[in-house]
């Protein structure tokens, strides 16, 4: 497993076929006469690390976010940082409420907004939340937004919603830290005019039929019961409907719907005063 660089720590090449490592600070904190210099560290990688980690970057931290660091505390060195609150948002309730699934979008949306790279060295995570204004946030949706291979508005949009969130939940926590203002709140999106052909009644029949002929009938059903029930294909497969639910003793016309999202069921008529539908 490939050892972990601190931050704003790399290693150069120097005269003569040597190198060393190096902490330099951002070049907007240099700009902003930040009392924590850039610092030659030598060739010995733990022993660099180790005066990063334990000193220049939790002073450069605590000069970012004007906290004062108490004598002999070992607090996070990314404190403070977007990286930090984000982090903080996967511990709450609020996180742990969301499925399997969905925590893997959100890491992976989060992951990719602290990823984007700064124009004077380090990442977006690493920002100090009490430096993110509206129009940084602004600049990093356009980062997102226009990605190598083309626009990807669902990437952008998403990833703002969920920042806003996860600055929300965290601000709550952490009120000392974390500003009130939520940069990431009333960003002008921008959205893909895209109309998508859905599946005709005749296509999922077929596609019934099919299934049913080649030894899979359930699978008919499913497709089925997501056509005209209006369900997620995961929401069938994961049980979220049964048989059970489907004409029970207690209603012998409706069909149990479960909102997964919204943890409420909704019985649904199979028929009206002209007969079934």
């Amino acid at each position: 497993m490939p050892r972990r660089v601190p931050p704003y720590t790399r290693r150069k090449s120097l005269k003569g076929g040597k190198s060393a490592w190096f902490f330099e600070p951002p070049t907007w904190a240099r700009k902003a006469k930040c009392p924590v210099k850039a610092e030659r560290l030598g060739n010995d990688y733990e022993a660099a690390a180790s005066r990063v980690e334990g000193l220049l970057y939790p002073a450069f931290r605590a000069w970012c976010t004007r906290r004062k660091i108490p004598k002999g505390s070992h607090q996070d060195p990314r404190l403070g940082t977007l990286t930090w609150l984000f982090e903080r948002y996967y511990h709450t309730r609020a996180f742990a409420k969301v499925d399997a699934k969905t925590a893997r979008s959100y890491r992976a949306l989060l992951s990719g907004l602290e990823r984007l790279k700064l124009k004077g060295g380090g990442t977006f995570g690493d920002l100090p939340v009490t430096s993110i204004t509206p129009r940084l946030a602004d600049a990093a949706y356009g980062k997102l937004l226009n990605g190598p291979k083309g626009r990807r508005y669902r990437t952008a949009n998403y990833s703002m919603d969920i920042a806003r969130l996860a600055w929300k939940v965290t601000r709550r926590l952490y009120p000392e830290i974390v500003p009130a203002e939520n940069p990431f709140e009333g960003i002008t999106r921008e959205r893909e005019v895209k109309a998508k052909k859905h599946a005709t009644l005749a296509e999922v029949q077929a596609l019934a039929d099919a299934l049913a002929a080649g030894g899979h009938p359930s699978l008919g059903v499913a497709a089925l019961v997501c056509f005209w029930w209006l369900q997620r294909p995961e929401n069938v497969i994961e049980g979220h409907i049964t048989w059970a639910d489907y004409r029970p003793a207690e209603h012998p016309h409706h069909v149990r719907i479960f909102h997964h999202k919204t943890d409420e069921p909704v019985w649904l008529p199979l028929s009206d005063d002209d007969g079934p539908f």
